[in-house]
């Protein structure tokens, strides 16, 4: 989604793999710095080679967040790991019921969010795995 009351917002470039090595997971590590009462979220879009559609034309999902936990707060930057929430196998339907359980181009969107304009979560970089 573009609206909304975001504190800040980034999307990747899109990212393809090498030809035949498609994925069928996803991995996020976020070196991020999250202050209490703000929150920071990781959301993908896959696209398989097979599917006719264009990665623009698929919703953004929202990523698990592995470790901290969701209650960890702190005020130095630290590593965040993020899934697909799934059983390690992402699956789609495309708009026209075709269902795809492997992609071969991915995007990733981060998402900060606080309710002050003085304490606001911040990151530094970010790695995407896409593994089979």
């Amino acid at each position: 989604d573009t609206g909304g009351n975001a504190t800040f917002r980034y999307i990747s470039k899109k990212i393809s793999l090498s030809s035949g090595m498609d994925a069928s997971d996803l991995r996020a590590f976020v070196t991020a710095k999250v202050p209490i009462d703000t929150s920071v979220f990781v959301y993908y879009r896959v696209l398989s080679a097979n599917d006719g559609e264009s990665l623009d034309q698929k919703s953004f999902r929202k990523m698990r967040q592995v470790n901290p936990t969701l209650d960890a707060k702190f005020s130095d930057f630290r590593e965040i790991e993020f899934d697909s929430g799934g059983d390690d196998q992402i699956t789609y339907v495309d708009s026209d019921g075709s269902s795809y359980s492997d992609f071969s181009t991915f995007q990733i969107k981060i998402v900060g969010y606080s309710s002050s304009t003085v304490k606001i979560p911040s990151f530094r970089d970010v790695r995407a795995i896409a593994v089979t």
